[in-house]
C-alpha cells in the first residue's frame, strides 16, 4: 500500500513540477531561440559576396581581361615583399620587345570575405632601383588575401597571398578564366 500511495502522490502532482515535461520543451525552446538569433545577424550585417546589379559587370570584366592580357603580352611577373607597414614590389619583364614605363601603380588586397577589410596602397617608383616600387600599408589582418596589381599604363597582374607570409609572385591569370583559381 506504502508503494501505491507514493504513486498515486506522483500522479496528482501538477505537470509544471514535473521535470521530463521541462525538459522537452527546453529543446524546441532552445531552437527557436538560436533562430531568432541567427535571423537577427542576418538582418544586421551586409553580405558582401553578393553583388547588387549586374549591370555593367561585362564592361568591368572586358577591361579586366583586356588588361591582363596585355600584361601577358609585355611578359610581366611582379615579386612583392611585405615587411611590416612597407610593400616592396619588383617587376621584371620577360618579353623585352617594349619597353616598361609607368609611374604609379595600384596594389589592391582583397580580402575573401569581407569587403570592408579591403585596402589599396598607392605604389611609387623607388629612387634607388629601375622598376622597384614601394607604399604604406595600414594594418593587415592574418589570412588569406587576393592581390590585384595594376598600372597607369594598362595592365593587370594577379596573385594571392597566403596566411602569415610576407612575399607572394604575381603574374597574368588566365584570361579566359577572368577570376582567381582557388
Amino acid at each position: 500500500m506504502v508503494h501505491r500511495s507514493k504513486q498515486s502522490e506522483l500522479d496528482s502532482e501538477p505537470w509544471y513540477k514535473q521535470f521530463w515535461p521541462w525538459f522537452i520543451m527546453l529543446l524546441p525552446a532552445c531552437a527557436v531561440a538560436a533562430s531568432i538569433y541567427t535571423l537577427s545577424l542576418a538582418m544586421r550585417t551586409t553580405d558582401s559576396l553578393v553583388v547588387d546589379s549586374n549591370s555593367g559587370m561585362d564592361v568591368v570584366s572586358a577591361q579586366q581581361i583586356k588588361y591582363s592580357q596585355r600584361a601577358k603580352a609585355l611578359g610581366l611577373i611582379a615579386d612583392i615583399a611585405i615587411e611590416g607597414n612597407l610593400v616592396r614590389v619588383a617587376l621584371q619583364e620577360t618579353n623585352e620587345s617594349a619597353p616598361l614605363s609607368t609611374n604609379n601603380l595600384v596594389l589592391q588586397f582583397s580580402h575573401p570575405a569581407f569587403a570592408e577589410k579591403d585596402q589599396s596602397v598607392l605604389l611609387l617608383p623607388h629612387s634607388e632601383a629601375e622598376h622597384v616600387y614601394q607604399g604604406t600599408l595600414g594594418d593587415l589582418p592574418v589570412g588569406r588575401w587576393y592581390l590585384i596589381l595594376e598600372s597607369d599604363t594598362g595592365w593587370r597582374l594577379t596573385g594571392i597571398l597566403d596566411e602569415s607570409a610576407h612575399t607572394a609572385r604575381l603574374s597574368s591569370e588566365d584570361v579566359t578564366s577572368g577570376g582567381h583559381d582557388d
